[in-house]
């Protein structure tokens, strides 16, 4: 059996009181006769049908982001606790900014960051025809 979409139906009713049989727009509640047309309810429509499969791929970019971050910071921790030969929990953060003047662990330049995926967002003419130009080149080596 083919597997076929469930199309969301108008939830507003006529003014006989039936239910409006028809489609609601995409993303919304209600067809564009009533209110589906607006710009405020286009708006939020769009919102929630972008934001349902974007919302997991924040909050996983953002626990990635807190687990490097974390590493991070107990790889600095660790080499100071080494460099002078104490335990890691009387490590304070002037041991640390010594081991950063001697260049024995990264600065807070090196700090982990939220990395941004560049297949979402808008773009640039630039960006496409610098892609252009990639593809281009990787069919004339092939």
């Amino acid at each position: 059996m083919a597997r076929k979409r469930q199309a969301l139906r108008c939830g507003a009713r006529r003014s006989n009181g039936q239910p409006c049989r028809a489609y609601a727009i995409t993303g919304g509640r209600v067809c564009r006769v009533h209110g589906g047309g607006a710009p405020q309810v286009r708006r939020m429509a769009r919102i929630r049908s972008i934001g349902g499969p974007l919302w997991p791929a924040v909050d996983r970019g953002l626990d990635r982001q807190r687990r490097e971050t974390l590493d991070w910071q107990v790889s600095r921790v660790l080499a100071a606790a080494c460099r002078f030969g104490i335990s890691p929990e009387q490590v304070t953060a002037g041991d640390i900014l010594v081991c950063v003047l001697d260049g024995l662990v990264p600065g807070e330049a090196a700090m982990p960051a939220l990395r941004v995926d560049g297949r979402y967002g808008p773009r640039s003419r630039r960006q496409l025809a610098t892609r252009a130009a990639r593809q281009a080149e990787r069919r004339a080596a092939s």
